[in-house]
């Protein structure tokens, strides 16, 4: 069912999965993970769009850690829609496509919409964090000539700590992950270079354009009533549809991941 992938921009790797449905394919949807996270964030979403013959792609978000580089929304939208245009052309035909963001890669969505708004049927923005989810004060020290250093100490007491990380996780999620969720979620946090990423990403990944904030296609936020990290999202986004999704944290397609699927499924059927 599902083929995983790696492709290369820049000398940068971005890693994806597809899946494609039993019967022909009605539409297609690109599903971004938040920053640390993998397709593997999706795995209880897209059994549903596949029910609903949606070509599917699951991608981590490009450009944390390793070859390091620009963080910048443009970049990464630019690296995603490499990625759509290659599998555009294996297909041999330009589709739009519904793009399902998590997190902070709502940002990347909504510059991925405003940079080729024919090219997008719709988004879904889920648990969206379009500010630095910091507070003002800790941001200024991030920002200054000591960030490093800061976020390095940061970094090594809560992802390179196993006991801390759970404790962390356990804070976003709105409960405990067992041990195994734990390994895969801390797995990819700890690739090389991610501490020296934080600084540049904070710096680089909530950047967007006034316009973006209005997108020219259909758009549903959905925000779990739980989600300590609510408070950097966003809901004036025009015309967006906003819901609530009652006891999830800031993981729904994870923890809530039925209440997701009500929502997706009532969402694609007034465009399939």
């Amino acid at each position: 069912m599902y083929q995983d992938e790696t492709l290369y921009f820049q000398g940068r790797s971005i890693h994806f999965s597809t899946a494609r449905p039993k019967e022909r394919a009605e539409g297609c949807a690109l599903l971004i993970a938040g920053p640390g996270e993998t397709g593997e964030s999706w795995k209880r979403i897209v059994p549903e769009l596949l029910k609903a013959n949606i070509f599917c792609v699951s991608s981590e978000l490009p450009g944390l850690g390793l070859g390091g580089g620009d963080s910048s929304n443009e970049t990464r939208a630019g690296f995603l829609w490499g990625v759509l245009d290659e599998l555009d052309k294996r297909a041999g035909r330009v589709r739009t496509w519904h793009v399902i963001a998590h997190g902070s890669a709502c940002a990347t969505a909504l510059l991925m919409a405003l940079e080729q708004p024919e090219s997008v049927a719709s988004l879904v923005l889920i648990a969206p964090v379009l500010e630095a989810p910091v507070g003002k004060l800790m941001y200024a020290l991030l920002m200054s000539k000591y960030g490093r250093n800061i976020a390095a100490g940061w970094y090594h007491r809560n992802i390179g700590n196993a006991r801390n990380f759970a404790e962390l996780a356990e804070k976003a999620y709105g409960m405990r992950p067992t041990p195994a969720m734990l390994r895969r979620l801390r797995a990819p946090l700890m690739r090389r270079g991610i501490a020296n990423s934080i600084v540049p990403f904070l710096r680089e990944s909530y950047r967007l354009p006034e316009k973006a904030y209005s997108p020219q296609c259909p758009t549903m936020v959905l925000f779990g009533e739980n989600d300590r990290y609510a408070k950097f999202g966003q809901t004036d986004i025009t015309g967006a549809e906003v819901y609530t999704l009652q006891y999830a944290a800031h993981c729904p397609a994870e923890t809530n991941a039925s209440a997701v699927c009500d929502y997706l499924r009532g969402w694609y059927r007034t465009f399939l």
